[in-house]
């Protein structure tokens, strides 16, 4: 098996985005993905510069506030995106687009060379928003995450991905056993993305999200000298997307 260990929210903290980085530099994630509507999106970009992390992008829109000035059908009266439960009952393609590609060019700008793209909360699954995403994906010559290749989008297909991604990697009491179920039960497939939440914890991340203690949880399996012994146990070919 090749395997991407990918940890999403990257910039959302400083503490999440020192999380991230130690978890690349001393255990077995290999590529993070950036949220850059987020406050420490740009210390994201210069920690991952610095230390070679291969970073793709988290595309945001129900989370925090947009990159773009004039996203209405995306934002509540505090200006601030809608939760997915009440964004996802309705919003404008044109604004998705508007916003998506703000973020994009926000990471660009920064010098960012996206690795791939995923969405905070899956919304890139949705029917349409999937579509923007897949030309997206196509303008930037990069992959996507999917959940499994037996279900693509319309709007994905085409587009280089893993063969499955897994999500069973969470929770408040994560052992390493837990990393090795997960990986053995998508040990069928070829190419496989574990996608991961750990980081150090501030008070950002514990006021604002509800996932806080489990990252650090996290986190201390993906450093642990297990989750080496997993990898190599298991025959594991670690990768990144740059690699698909």
């Amino acid at each position: 098996m090749r395997l991407i260990v990918n940890a999403d929210d990257f910039g959302v903290s400083r503490a999440v985005n020192l999380g991230i980085i130690d978890c690349f530099r001393k255990g077995i994630v290999t590529s993070a993905t950036i949220m850059m509507n987020m406050p420490q999106a740009e210390d994201a970009v210069i920690l991952a510069k610095e230390h070679g992390l291969p970073v793709g992008l988290h595309l945001v829109m129900t989370s925090g506030f947009p990159v773009s000035a004039d996203v209405p059908s995306l934002v509540g009266e505090d200006g601030r995106f809608r939760k997915r439960g009440e964004q996802l009952k309705g919003y404008s393609l044109k604004d998705v687009e508007k916003e998506f590609r703000s973020q994009i060019e926000k990471a660009l700008m920064m010098g960012l060379t996206p690795t791939h793209l995923d969405s905070h909360h899956h919304v890139h699954m949705e029917p349409g928003i999937s579509d923007i995403v897949g030309d997206l994906a196509k303008e930037l010559m990069v992959p996507v995450r999917i959940h499994t290749k037996d279900h693509i989008p319309e709007g994905l297909k085409g587009i280089p991905s893993p063969d499955r991604m897994i999500a069973s990697f969470h929770g408040e009491n994560l052992s390493p056993a837990d990393l090795e179920k997960a990986i053995e039960a998508a040990s069928k497939y070829e190419t496989v993305e574990l996608m991961c939440h750990p980081g150090y914890l501030d008070t950002f991340v514990m006021e604002n999200s509800s996932y806080n203690k489990e990252r650090a949880k996290e986190l201390d399996v993906l450093v642990s000298e297990e989750a080496r012994e997993i990898v190599k146990r298991h025959g594991i070919e670690l990768i990144s997307f740059k690699d698909l």
